[in-house]
């Protein structure tokens, strides 16, 4: 499932994550109807996994997958679950699109001040800590201008800033 019908901008994403084609991917998906940055779909097969409904969990993504399209998380969840199922090519696939949607924030910037990464979900700043192998230790929000970012500083004194000005308006 596609939002806006524009299957051809997450494709060209999906075989290429490079900036261009993820900022075209994430205006597509800004633009959708489906678009949700706050949904808790990925909290809900969560739950369904913990009481080992796969299938149930497989179904509710696919329902849902149109709004998690870009969302390194969704991806990797998706890939656990096709495993779980004996769908090693999709599981693989599913994988591998999930290390696209974390190549694509890392190339939208630096994660720094003057060069912010660009997210979709605020659960993809978890997702991009997790694939930088980083661990949080505060998180704060910093208003500048007309500009929202997530300030992370992470336990090896590490910081990283997350643009999420399109997630709150």
């Amino acid at each position: 499932h596609y939002p806006n019908n524009n299957r051809k901008a997450y494709l060209n994403f999906f075989t290429t994550p490079i900036f261009k084609n993820y900022l075209f991917a994430v205006k597509c998906l800004q633009k959708s109807k489906c678009y949700m940055p706050y949904s808790i779909e990925l909290y809900e097969v969560d739950q369904l996994i913990e009481k080992n409904k796969i299938d149930k969990a497989y179904k509710f993504l696919l329902k849902n997958s149109a709004n998690m399209i870009l969302s390194p998380s969704f991806h990797w969840v998706m890939s656990f679950i096709l495993n779980e199922l004996k769908k090693d090519e999709d599981a693989n696939l599913s994988f591998l699109n999930s290390t696209s949607c974390n190549k694509g924030i890392l190339s939208s910037g630096e994660g720094t001040k003057e060069k912010p990464y660009l997210i979709t979900r605020v659960s993809d700043e978890h997702d991009i800590l997790q694939y930088l192998e980083k661990i949080l230790a505060i998180q704060s929000l910093k208003k500048i201008n007309d500009k929202s970012y997530d300030h992370l500083q992470c336990t090896d004194n590490s910081e990283l800033r997350v643009d999420i000005t399109n997630i709150l308006n």
